[in-house]
């Protein structure tokens, strides 16, 4: 269930980014049909050669960030334009809004993961790890119960682009929404592992140990995913000291128990390409004041 970018297949939606007089950076949304090449800084109609960057989306449907060498660009702009990307508005985020969901949402979803983790227990002896939790997130990914709305996303890291840097391999993007226009998001991560008899001590799970902390280092939401032929679960932190039934688990976080709510994690789990990696860890740096 990966997100797109957007619902209107005749349009990319573009996001400029430019420089006032004072350096501060701002930013445009227009819409374009075609591609846009990027000669250097590329004149678009009224977008003149000031621009420093822009976000479009690629053939694959990806998001991609281009942005002029030597420039930077503030994160928390980058993260904003993210989100409309994908149909969000930052300015409608409310937080409390996960309390106040019908737990209905929270219930329907549990019931659809618990069957279809039965499903990819049975293909445990047989299946990757990457096959069983693509059976595990098959699931519709728009839930609605009333006035209120629950997208239901999951995002797998590439491995070779960004697990290795952050440690998780996959993200679940939860967006609500309510009939005022209020909406909320919240962003777990985990690191799969595949334990057929449900014996393996953690620490002897290939890498998990290195990956756990890797995650935590970015987002406390990040969490060890086992996956037996018997029972899927998550673990708190990397311990035994709790253990939760992974659809149990994702019914919480929906109730407001577990995730992350900043929008910088949330934009940065949207997409597999590189380009998260590079633009919030390594491109985008906090502007002197």
């Amino acid at each position: 269930m990966i997100q797109t970018e957007h619902d209107d297949d005749d349009y990319d939606v573009r996001t400029i980014f430019t420089k006032n007089g004072e350096n501060h950076t701002y930013k445009t949304e227009i819409k374009k049909k075609g591609e846009w090449i990027w000669n250097g800084i590329q004149k678009i109609k009224s977008y003149s050669s000031e621009a420093i960057a822009y976000l479009s989306r690629n053939k694959s449907g990806n998001i991609e960030l281009k942005i002029k060498k030597g420039e930077t660009i503030n994160k928390t702009d980058l993260a904003d334009a993210l989100l409309k990307h994908v149909g969000i508005n930052p300015a409608s985020l409310d937080h409390a809004l996960w309390a106040e969901l019908p737990l209905d949402i929270p219930n329907t979803i549990g019931i659809q993961l618990a069957e279809r983790c039965k499903i990819a227990q049975k293909q445990a002896n047989t299946s990757s790890e990457g096959k069983l939790c693509g059976t595990i997130f098959s699931i519709p990914d728009t839930i609605t119960v009333g006035e209120w709305e629950i997208k239901f996303g999951n995002v797998e890291f590439s491995s070779v682009a960004k697990e290795k840097s952050c440690g998780t391999d996959i993200a679940v993007l939860l967006h609500a929404t309510d009939k005022t226009g209020r909406s909320a998001i919240k962003t777990l991560w985990f690191q799969a592992k595949k334990d057929i008899g449900g014996n393996i001590p953690l620490n002897k799970l290939d890498g998990l140990e290195d990956q756990f902390n890797s995650m935590r280092k970015i987002t406390n939401a990040s969490y060890p995913l086992i996956i037996t032929s018997k029972r899927t679960y998550v673990l708190e932190d990397f311990s035994k000291s709790k253990i939760i039934n992974f659809n149990d688990f994702i019914s919480e976080a929906i109730k407001c128990h577990y995730g992350d709510t900043r929008k910088e994690i949330y934009a940065e789990s949207i997409d597999r390409t590189t380009i998260f990696e590079v633009a919030i860890k390594k491109v985008i740096t906090t502007r002197k004041k």
